[in-house]
Parts: structure tokens; sequence; C-alpha cells
């Protein structure tokens, strides 16, 4: 029997059992598209999963800042601007943002009187903490040049100062005889801190508020959470270098534990779905073998037939065999059909830009992989087809 005939039998029993294989074909297909995601885009996965945890933790924040709030155990010194430079420098660094800050603070607005902290800070404050707003609009640059007095304030804020007010942008709180007009709200996810706080840009409070003389410290966003741990002693060597005088006042702070809850969640994310995608494989090559058992069973007549004037046993073992490869590879190809789409569709959310080299690679071990299986699955069904007597299987009912 030639390799043509092989091909176009087996083709044709897998059309004339359509119903029966199309289950199976759809579990191989899933199995593949996932498989071909998950390795295209399996960083972006993992850095999108990572960054959502992140915010929650704020894991890749570093906090650089004096150890002591008393100015005069360090000559009333500050952090100054050649800090600032230095370490923008530091290539994990990804945002760095200087602040100066009053714990307590009054804030006075139609008689009204709340105590909260003050912050002034630059237009990178925000995105090195990740800040949403609920409404408004961030302290900009130009904020920050032109010593603009407008500021963001916390919900308590809010609540506090104006009461029943639907809207407070445009309105104006006044603190040291400074009136500055409310720009933003902060939303999203906010800590109790924050939400308590009023945000100025940093050149207001340098210039126009008593007894702030410098920086107080800052934040430092890294890149990726492997990073941090790098960037810490980078940062410190940096401070430590350019503050000689008062290093021993210097600390800088960052959140080990967190990075370690976020690795575990990740890996436990990234697990559960390579064990899903191995499960959905391992129940495609169960179906193909169950299907391929059903269907020996049912021609057992046929393969007595075909014995009985000449196939031999390696015919009707390639003849099932290529059946059952026919139906796994089927069910490979609309996979990698998916598979592609899917990393398509998906790479706008993730903000990912897919290696077409690992796609290409991902396709074309899809394509193996179905192909293994399917011979791996239809094996044991094709031996025990050509094992067959041909006179017992004539009269089996």
């Amino acid at each position: 029997m030639l390799v043509s005939d092989f091909v176009t039998i087996s083709f044709r029993q897998v059309l004339r059992n359509w119903t029966r294989y199309q289950g199976v074909m759809i579990i191989i297909s899933i199995g593949i598209a996932g498989v071909i995601v998950v390795a295209t885009l399996g960083e972006s996965i993992e850095l999108a999963i990572g960054r959502n945890l992140e915010i929650l933790g704020r894991a890749c924040l570093i906090k650089a800042g004096w150890r002591t709030r008393s100015v005069n155990e360090r000559d009333g010194h500050t952090f100054n601007d050649r800090d600032l430079d230095t370490l923008r420098q530091i290539p994990p660094a990804r945002h760095v943002t200087p602040f100066v800050r009053r714990p307590v603070h009054p804030f006075y607005c139609s008689g009204r009187k709340i105590v909260g902290r003050l912050i002034g800070v630059d237009s990178d404050f925000f995105d090195s903490l990740d800040l949403r707003l609920a409404c408004g609009r961030r302290i900009s640059d130009a904020d920050v040049a032109t010593k603009e007095p407008v500021c963001v304030i916390g919900t308590t804020i809010w609540t506090e100062l104006f009461p029943g007010a639907d809207a407070v942008l445009g309105r104006t709180i006044r603190t040291e005889g400074l009136a500055v007009k409310i720009v933003g709200v902060i939303g999203g996810i906010e800590d109790r801190s924050l939400a308590r706080t009023v945000i100025l840009p940093i050149s207001v409070a340098l210039t126009q508020l008593s007894g702030v003389t410098g920086i107080d410290g800052f934040y430092v966003r890294a890149g990726h959470w492997d990073d941090v741990a790098q960037l810490k002693a980078q940062v410190s060597n940096v401070l430590h270098q350019n503050q000689s005088r008062y290093k021993e006042y210097i600390e800088v702070e960052h959140f080990p534990n967190k990075i370690e809850t976020i690795k575990k969640s990740v890996f436990l994310v990234k697990s559960l779905l390579v064990t899903a995608l191995a499960t959905t494989l391992f129940l495609g090559g169960l179906g193909i073998a169950s299907a391929m058992h059903a269907a020996v069973q049912e021609r057992t007549k046929d393969i007595g037939l075909r014995k009985a004037v000449g196939a031999t046993t390696r015919a009707i073992l390639l003849l099932f065999l290529a059946e059952a490869v026919y139906v796994s590879l089927s069910g490979a190809l609309v996979g990698v059909v998916v598979g592609v789409l899917g990393v398509q569709a998906l790479k706008r959310p993730l903000q990912a830009a897919p290696g077409y080299e690992m796609l290409i690679l991902s396709i074309v071990g899809g394509l193996l992989f179905g192909l293994i299986l399917g011979a791996a699955a239809g094996l044991v069904p094709a031996k025990r087809a050509g094992d067959l007597d041909s006179a017992q299987a004539m009269r089996f009912e």
C-alpha cells in the first residue's frame, strides 16, 4: 500500500467520524493555543500580573530620607539638586522624584480648619507612586517651573474641608497665608496617609512655606522587582558619597517582604496556568486514545476483511496510527490559528511586544507536539488493530 493510500483512507475515516473526534480536536486546539500564547507573551503576562500586584504594595518603591526628623542634628543640612541628578543617572531607576514634607500641617477653607500632611513634589511623584486621580490633573512640570500655587488633595481633605460638595476642582485652600487652587483629587488605590494629604509643586513649598529649606528625601522606583535590591544599594552608595559628612543620618528603605509575596504570587499563577495547559493536552491525548479504541471496536470486521484479502499487520497499524495523527494535527492546526490571533489580541492590553522568533518556534513546536501526541495516543489502539486475527475479527459481533 502506498503512502498516498494511507493518507487518503485515514483522511476519509476522520471525515466520516467527524462528530466523534470533534470534542478531542477542540481540547487539543485549546491546549496548543494556550501554549503559543504563554510561550510568546509569557514574560509580558508575568510582568502584567506582577505590575498589578506591585501597585497594591508598591514593592518596587525605594524611599531615601533622613533617619532623624530634627534638622538641628545635621546642622540644618538637606539633600540638593546634585543628589537628584546623580540618582536619575542610575540605570535601574525608572522614576526618581524629590519631596519635602510636613507631617502635621493646618489647612483652612471657609472658616473650617483641618490638620493633615503637606508634601511638595515634582511631576514624577505620581508615576513613582503610581497614583491615580479620581478627577482633575496632576502637578505638571510647568507648575513646578512657574511656581504655580496649585494642589492635588486626598479624599479626606475633600470631605472635611468641603462637606457635601459634589465638586472641588477650582476651589481654594489656604495655608500659612498661601492660597492654592485645587486641580486634582487622588483616586483609585489610595493609602491612608495620602487621603489626608495636600500635594503642592515642590518649588512652591521650597520658596513660599516657612521652615522648608531643602529636599527632605527621594522616592525611587525600580523598573522591575528583581532590580530593587541592587537599586537600593546603588541609591545608598550615591547618597553616602554625596553626603559623606551626614551619611549616618541617611536612611534608605525598601520592602523585600512585599517583593517575595509578588514573586510567590506570580510563580503560583504561572504554575497553575502551565498545569492547566498540560492537563488539557493530556486529556486531549486520552480522548484520542479512547476514540481510537472505539474505532477499532466498531471496525473489527472491516479489519478482518482487509487482512483476509492481504493487508499486513503493519498496514493496519499504520492506517489507524495515521488516523490518530490526523485528529491530533487537525486540533493543533486550529490551535495555532487561535493562538496567533490570541497573541495579536492580547499584545495591546498587556502592552507587550511579542517576540516573533518565539512565536514561530512555538507554532512549530505546537505542530510537532500535535504530531507526537497523536502518534503516542494512537499507538496502542493501532497495535491492537494490527494484531487482530483475520478469522476471529470477521466473526466478531
